[in-house]
C-alpha cells in the first residue's frame, strides 16, 4: 500500500470533501481490515481521523506546504554548494605576476597569502550554510496528533450552561436576617443544527453502507437500543439484502429540528441512487422526520416518525434476459400475419404466434371471424416496438405502436393508428402471445 501523504493514501484529492473522504476511507478499510491487516487499518484510520477534523486537516495542510516550500528551496540553483576553489579578481592575478618573492611568506606574493587567510572565512560560512540547509531538510517532521478514539456515530453536543447564582435574604420578626441556599438555573442541553446535520449525514451514509455489505454494527451505533429504529432498521436491512438492493446517498439536508418532550425531532431531506437487481436504477427523494434521543452528550436515533418518497426519476432501464431486437421481430411479424389472417379468411396465419388456451388465442379467434364476415380486411402501414418489460421469469410485457389502412365493405376506407399492450412468454427459444392488456385509437 503505497503511503505518499494521507490524501494519497486514502486516494482523494487534497480539495476533497469531508463525504468524499469518508467514503474513501470506508472503501479502503474493506480492502485492509483490522483483522487481517492490522498496521494498514491504523495507518488508514490516523488518516482519516486527520482529515475529517477541521483544525487536524489545517494544520496537517499547513505542513506539506512546508515540506514542498524546502523541497523547492534546497533544489533551487541558489542553494547550490559554492566552489572551494574562490575566484581571484584579474587585478590581483597580475600583482601577484610582479610580485618579488618574500621569504617570510615561503616566498608567495603577498596577494596570495591574503586570499589564503580569507579562505577559512569563506569555509566556515559555508560549512554554515551546508548545516542549515540539512537541519530544514531532514528536521523531525511534527507528529499530528489525532484525538482519542470515540464512536463515529455518536456526536458529543456541547452544552450551553448559563448558571445564577441568587442568593435570598429573609428577615425575621425578632430582627434576623437568613441567608437561603444558592439556586442554579441551567438551561437545556440542545444540540445545533450543524451538530444534528452532521450526525444524521454520518447515520444515513453508513445506513447506505451496511446495505452494501458493511457489518450491521457500523450504523447500530447510531441507533438508540431502547427505541423503536434498532429493530426496524435491521429488518429493513435484511430484506434488502435479500432482494439485492443498493444504494448512494447523494445529498440529504436538515430542514427543521426542535425539542419535544425530551427528545430532539429533526426534519431531513434525503436523495438516494437505488440500483435494483434487475439492473434499474432510479433516484428518489424523500421527506422523513427522526426523534433523536440525547444521552449525556450523544445523539442517537430513537424513533422514524415518518418518511414519505417525493419524487422517482428513472435513470436506468432494467437489463433484459432477451434480446429485443427478437421481440420487436415477433411482434412485428405477428402484427403482419394478423392482418393476413383477416385478408385470406385463414387464422392459421396467426395461430402459429398465440398460446394455446390463453385468452388472447380465443380473442383473437372471435375478432377475426367477426371482421371476416362484415367483410373487413386491413393494410399494415407502420409498427414500433416502444418498449419491453420483464415482468416474469420469461414474461414480457411489450408496448408498441401500429397503423392500419382499414377497407370496410361499403368500398370505403380510413387510416387508424393504435397503441396496444401484449403479455408474451418466451418457451424453447420462441415467442407466443398470451394476453392483450388493452389496445387504444390514438
Amino acid at each position: 500500500m503505497s503511503v505518499g501523504n494521507y490524501y494519497t493514501l486514502l486516494g482523494v484529492a487534497e480539495t476533497a470533501t469531508d463525504l468524499e473522504i469518508r467514503k474513501a476511507y470506508i472503501k479502503k478499510i474493506r480492502q485492509f481490515p483490522n483483522e487481517t491487516h492490522p498496521e494498514e487499518f491504523q495507518l488508514l484510520t490516523k488518516a482519516y481521523k486527520t482529515l475529517s477534523d477541521k483544525e487536524l486537516r489545517r494544520y496537517y495542510d499547513a505542513q506539506l506546504e512546508e515540506q514542498r516550500s524546502v523541497t523547492r528551496i534546497t533544489s533551487s540553483p541558489e542553494h547550490v554548494q559554492p566552489s572551494s576553489q574562490q575566484p581571484v579578481h584579474p587585478v590581483v592575478q597580475e600583482e601577484t605576476k610582479n610580485q618579488p618573492e618574500d621569504p617570510r611568506t615561503n616566498n608567495q606574493p603577498e596577494a596570495t597569502v591574503r586570499n589564503k587567510k580569507k579562505l577559512p572565512i569563506l569555509q566556515i560560512l559555508l560549512g554554515c550554510a551546508v548545516l542549515y540547509i540539512l537541519y530544514i531538510t531532514f528536521a523531525p517532521e511534527k507528529e499530528v496528533t489525532a484525538p482519542a478514539e470515540s464512536e463515529p456515530a455518536r456526536v458529543e453536543v456541547e452544552s450551553t450552561v448559563e448558571t445564577n447564582t441568587s442568593t435570598d435574604e429573609t428577615e425575621s420578626a425578632d430582627g434576623t436576617v437568613t441567608e437561603t441556599p444558592e439556586i442554579e438555573e441551567v438551561e437545556d442541553m440542545i444540540p445545533s443544527q450543524e451538530q444534528v446535520e452532521d450526525f444524521l449525514h454520518d447515520y444515513f451514509l453508513y445506513s447506505v453502507e451496511v446495505i452494501d455489505g458493511v457489518h450491521f454494527s457500523e450504523v447500530e451505533r447510531f441507533l438508540d437500543p431502547t427505541g423503536k429504529k434498532l429493530e426496524e432498521q435491521r429488518s429493513y436491512t435484511r430484506y434488502l439484502i435479500e432482494k439485492g438492493i443498493t444504494e448512494d446517498l447523494v445529498q440529504m439536508q436538515v430542514k427543521d429540528f426542535q425539542a419535544e418532550d425530551g427528545f430532539i425531532v429533526a426534519t431531513t431531506e434525503e436523495v438516494y441512487d437505488i440500483y435494483y437487481s434487475d439492473g434499474s436504477v432510479k433516484r428518489k427523494s424523500f421527506e422523513s422526520q427522526y426523534r433523536l434521543r440525547l444521552e449525556g452528550q450523544q445523539l442517537l436515533v430513537h424513533e422514524l416518525i415518518f418518511t414519505n418518497e417525493v419524487s422517482s426519476e428513472d435513470l436506468k432501464g432494467p437489463e433484459l434476459n432477451v434480446d429485443i431486437t427478437l421481440v420487436e421481430e415477433f411482434l412485428y411479424n405477428y402484427m403482419a400475419d394478423s392482418v393476413n389472417a383477416i385478408n385470406y379468411q385463414d387464422f392459421s396465419y396467426v395461430e402459429y404466434y398465440l398460446a394455446a388456451n390463453s385468452k388472447r388465442y380465443s380473442e383473437q379467434l372471435d375478432y377475426t371471424q367477426y371482421l371476416i364476415e362484415k367483410g373487413i380486411t386491413e393494410e399494415l402501414l407502420s409498427f414500433e416496438l416502444v418498449d419491453v418489460k420483464e415482468i416474469g421469469n420469461q414474461i414480457y410485457e411489450a408496448t408498441t405502436r401500429e397503423s392500419y389502412t382499414i377497407f370496410y365493405g361499403d368500398g370505403t376506407s380510413s387510416d387508424k393508428k393504435f397503441e396496444s399492450r401484449f403479455h408474451i412468454i418466451q418457451s424453447d427459444g420462441s415467442f407466443e402471445v398470451s394476453e392483450l392488456i388493452y389496445t387504444k385509437e390514438r
